[in-house]
């Protein structure tokens, strides 16, 4: 569980859960493309990852709740693909990644603000054994 906490992860009962959003990686109103170059966390996990081949990964996607349903969901979608291909090419075996558009249904601030609108636009991966 060492190398869980660095990379900031937090147990919960679907896996070690590591959340990518806000400052580090920011999804802009609509978008699903981030810079993945200035990932520093995507670089640890990437490396965690190929030290733990047993290991897998579940990338979910998140919107906030602007715009329609169907569309966050595509978008939440393309979140989650775009963070799992940029793990592919840190060399992590696809195989050990699988992703899945939440859309908005999965809040963990309100959409009520700018900054909850903000912390909702987000990527989750739960870290489990195969």
């Amino acid at each position: 569980y060492e190398d869980f906490g660095r990379l900031g992860a937090t147990r919960t009962d679907r896996g070690m859960l590591l959340n990518l959003g806000g400052k580090e990686l920011n999804f802009r109103i609509g978008q699903a493309e981030f810079r993945s170059d200035e990932l520093p966390s995507l670089d640890q996990l990437a490396q965690f990852l190929n030290t733990y081949p047993e290991l897998s990964a579940r990338i979910e996607g998140h919107t906030d709740s602007m715009g329609l349903e169907t569309t966050n969901l595509i978008l939440s979608q393309a979140r989650a693909e775009n963070v799992l291909a940029a793990l592919v090419e840190r060399g992590v075996a696809s195989g050990q990644l699988s992703s899945e558009g939440m859309g908005e249904a999965n809040p963990i601030a309100t959409n009520d603000t700018k900054y909850g609108r903000y912390k909702n636009r987000r990527v989750d991966i739960y870290i489990t054994g195969h």
